[in-house]
């Protein structure tokens, strides 16, 4: 999740520095970009619950190494 962070605070730099050079259009993209790993995140995040969850209820998950 902190990778996530990052790829996040890093899209609102794009998006500010985009909006400043290209005007409307870099605002547009970067705004485009942000949704995106916004939505994307939030599906992580979720899937790492359910991950959590089966763990719980299953003890061993089928992708754990160990």
């Amino acid at each position: 999740m902190k990778g996530w962070i990052g790829m996040l605070i890093s899209a609102i730099v794009v998006t500010l520095i985009g909006w400043k050079v290209f005007g409307l259009l870099g605002l547009g993209v970067g705004l485009f970009f942000l949704a995106v790993l916004f939505f994307g995140g939030l599906g992580a995040i979720q899937e790492d619950k359910l991950d959590e969850l089966k763990r719980r209820e299953y003890g061993k998950f089928p992708g754990d190494s160990c």
